[in-house]
């Protein structure tokens, strides 16, 4: 697991751990795991989806979603995501 930030210039929207974060690249949707390299990029529109408890064959995976309008992803040292965000 790795911590996610989700933060507005004047609040903090969402912070906990999580198995996988999948967002709205602006080249494409794109997901995070733990132990991903160093990466910094920008977001556009869409939602983010914030695994936080897997799934298995009899119960779904628990997902958290938050909708952006654009925003800054930074994932440092592999433990770490970061989104600066502008919300819906």
């Amino acid at each position: 697991m790795f911590h996610v930030s989700i933060v507005t210039i004047d609040k903090i929207l969402y912070s906990a751990e999580a198995y996988s974060v999948t967002l709205p690249g602006v080249l494409g949707e794109l997901t995070t795991l733990p132990g991903h390299i160093d990466l910094i990029t920008p977001l556009k529109a869409g939602t983010i989806t914030i695994r936080t408890k897997p799934g298995d064959e009899f119960h779904e995976a628990k997902t958290d979603k938050i909708p952006i309008k654009s925003g800054i992803l930074e994932v440092h040292k592999g433990n770490e995501l970061v989104v600066l965000a502008e919300v819906v």
